[in-house]
Parts: structure tokens; C-alpha cells; sequence
């Protein structure tokens, strides 16, 4: 039986961001040449995936700008009753950046009316008392 050399264990691969050939342990999952080039692959696979998210949704590449929606526009009613304010049912209920990616997060109302999503708090004092825990 042979020995096993250290050669037999190594094996050459190639960095895909640099091209420079580098040696590593045939076991390993090594595939960047050094936390550098990693770093850099992760920037790039960052960037390809927020302009394609951009694309997606018809932004401009870049930073999202910070935009309100359009105002709906009033409709004339009968002189009986208010100038109410026309929207597309479907439309978002509000849309905010997400805390962690920045990207947008559209809230919708799907099951609630607003008033029953607005439940009115009673200011009087309430019919339950907290427990109190006693020592």
C-alpha cells in the first residue's frame, strides 16, 4: 500500500473572479482564491439582483426614490350627496421600505374594511383590571 502524499490531496482550481489559479484541499468547498475575491462575487451577485428586482418592478436602477402615490381624483356626484374621492379597489393600502433590505413593501387591505381595521379605543377606564402579582 502507498503512502499518501501531499499532492494527492491538494488539487488546483481557479478563482471565477480573478482567473488566478490557486491550491486548496480536494475536500473543501473553497471556490474564491481569498475573502476578497468572495466579497467581490457577493457585491456583483448583490448588485445583478437588485437591478433585476429594479427591472422587475419598473424602477429606476439606483437607490428607491421615496415617492408618494398619485392623489385619486374626485368624482362628481349627484348635489345630494359629498365630493368622495374615487379608488381602485385593488389599490395598496400604504406601501413602506423594508427595515432590513430597503426594498418596497406593499400592505393591502384584503379581509377589512377600514373602519373595522381602525377599531376605535374607548378612553373611559376599562371593565377588566390588570392582575397584579403579589410577592
Amino acid at each position: 500500500m502507498t503512502a499518501r502524499t501531499s499532492e494527492d490531496i491538494r488539487e488546483k482550481r481557479t478563482c471565477p473572479v480573478c482567473d488566478d489559479p490557486f491550491e486548496t484541499l480536494k475536500t473543501t468547498r473553497q471556490i474564491y482564491c481569498s475573502p476578497t475575491c468572495r466579497k467581490d462575487a457577493e457585491r456583483r451577485r448583490d448588485q445583478a439582483r437588485d437591478e433585476d428586482r429594479a427591472r422587475r418592478l419598473g424602477e429606476a436602477a439606483g437607490m428607491p426614490s421615496l415617492e408618494l402615490p398619485p392623489q385619486p381624483r374626485p368624482v362628481s356626484r349627484p348635489a345630494s350627496r359629498q365630493l368622495t374621492l374615487e379608488g381602485d379597489p385593488l389599490e395598496p393600502t400604504a406601501t413602506r421600505n423594508c427595515q432590513h433590505c430597503q426594498q418596497p413593501v406593499t400592505i393591502v387591505a384584503l379581509l377589512a374594511t377600514p373602519e373595522a381595521a381602525r377599531p376605535s379605543v374607548p378612553t373611559a377606564i376599562p371593565d377588566i383590571v390588570p392582575l397584579r402579582r403579589t410577592p
